[in-house]
């Protein structure tokens, strides 16, 4: 046994049991006291989570393992799942930590365990949504910027699809609009109906009475744990009596703790039975008042299937334009460019506002403008402005400035006095999209019964 590392063993072990939040921070604590890797590398919390699941902590190594086949090197197994070439083989080590300290080391790594982040329910159209390929989506979470998206499975082949990524938020948007415009179209005794709570109702009943039994059974405990240690002088029979029921209260706390748990999920199944229940039979279904579970219940049994139209999309990520944004918030429409009236008073205006130094740019400051209304208009990339309108760099840099300054709403009220501005142009955050169900049939027999119905199948 090494001595140095032995130590920074028990070092890693005092830190964790201790309380050292998360792995990121332990491997900056042992850094900092200069405890290093048996190579003299620093920690990192890669370098750490595999020490950890190492067998220095456990005093123990386990050869032909059978719980980790990741990656190449991993024990070959019979169909049996057995070892193909004999049984595993545990070959103890030095001792380097105590039992009790071994297992209060694992309890507290078992709190460290991150759960998964999103869990599937919370994409519901996760393999509903089919890109150019023909592969499935997947839900995913990008965890650089907390962004949930749908991303085609195709990308993880050795070579990738290039099918557009897809932001949640947005195309679960589009695709509930859709599909509650079609339910409204279907007269509500041919909409399809969930299967009856019936069954989870006399569960979650059946629960609520085992629930109260045992947190009965956990009162009446503590209350005699109570009375014997209110004993002025305990003897050594009550010793024993009181040991013994502390022994039995704690699995009883920690079964009633599950039990509460699971009680809290049926309470939510039977909610979301009933509310699902609720907008099928509404006059205006709107599946955006149901929860993301929810939500993948009632695509499952319609059988959704939703396929990119437009292969050439491109997600467009970064911060959007301070000026659109502006337009959007207010409703301003853009004008067309200043004609030489309008140009004279906005030249006046800038005049006005700033100072000499202001006017003395190569950049023509009329054809700057004209540039700007253009992109507002056509929702161009600034890159891709025409050189004609000055350099885009320059117009981008004066445009925020005008609007810093709040002379960007009164240029645009003077052009726009006639009232000829259009909607700001403003790019597209999913593609265009065919979203079909089974309930199509329904909504076209519809048609025939006199019902108005919704025939658009394409969204954008």
């Amino acid at each position: 046994m090494d001595p140095a590392e032995a130590r920074v063993v028990k070092l890693i072990a005092d830190l964790v049991i201790d309380g050292v939040n998360g792995l990121t921070d332990l491997a900056d604590e042992l850094n900092n006291r200069g405890a290093l890797t048996r190579n003299g590398r620093r920690w990192t919390p890669s370098n750490l989570c595999r020490r950890l699941k190492s067998g220095t902590f456990l005093g123990e190594v386990v050869f032909r393992r059978v719980d980790r086949q990741s990656k190449g090197n991993c024990t070959r197994l019979r169909s049996d799942g057995r070892p193909q070439y004999g049984e595993s083989v545990v070959i103890p080590l030095p001792r380097i930590l105590s039992e009790e300290r071994i297992g209060d080391l694992q309890r507290v790594l078992a709190g460290m365990t991150r759960p998964r982040r999103k869990p599937n329910g919370d994409y519901p159209l996760s393999g509903r949504i089919h890109g150019p390929c023909g592969l499935p989506y997947i839900g995913t979470f990008r965890g650089r910027d907390g962004m949930r998206t749908y991303r085609c499975s195709g990308w993880g082949a050795p070579t990738a699809c290039g099918c557009p990524f897809l932001p949640a938020e947005h195309a679960e948007e589009q695709v509930a609009r859709r599909v509650s415009a079609l339910l409204a179209s279907i007269p509500a005794h041919r909409r399809p109906m969930m299967p009856s709570s019936s069954e989870a109702s006399a569960q979650f009943i059946r629960h609520c009475e085992r629930v109260r039994s045992l947190e009965r059974l956990v009162a009446e405990c503590a209350e005699e744990l109570d009375a014997l240690r209110r004993q002025a002088r305990p003897t050594r029979a009550v010793a024993a009596a009181l040991r013994q029921l502390e022994t039995e209260h704690e699995p009883f706390d920690r079964i009633l703790g599950h039990a509460s748990d699971w009680l809290s999920e049926l309470k939510g199944l039977c909610d979301g039975e009933v509310r699902l229940t609720a907008v099928l039979g509404s006059a205006d279904p709107d599946l955006r008042s149901l929860s993301s579970s929810e939500q993948r219940s009632l695509i499952e049994s319609i059988k959704v299937r939703v396929d990119i139209a437009d292969s050439s999309f491109r997600y467009r990520e970064g911060r959007k334009c301070s000026t659109a944004l502006w337009h959007e918030r207010t409703g301003t429409p853009v004008p067309a460019g200043p004609t030489d009236s309008q140009w004279a008073r906005i030249e006046g205006l800038l005049h006005r506002r700033y100072p000499a130094h202001h006017f003395r740019s190569p950049l023509d400051l009329r054809a700057a403008l004209a540039g700007m209304l253009h992109r507002l208009r056509t929702g161009i990339l600034w890159r891709d402005l025409p050189t004609r309108f000055g350099d885009p760099e320059k117009v981008r840099w004066r445009q925020r400035t005008w609007l810093a300054d709040g002379v960007w709403p009164e240029i645009v009220k003077l052009l726009d006095e006639d009232g000829e501005g259009v909607p700001v142009a403003s790019r597209p955050v999913v593609p265009e999209v065919v979203v079909r169900t089974v309930l199509d049939a329904a909504a076209v027999l519809s048609v025939h019964d006199g019902h108005d119905v919704v025939n658009a199948v394409k969204i954008s």
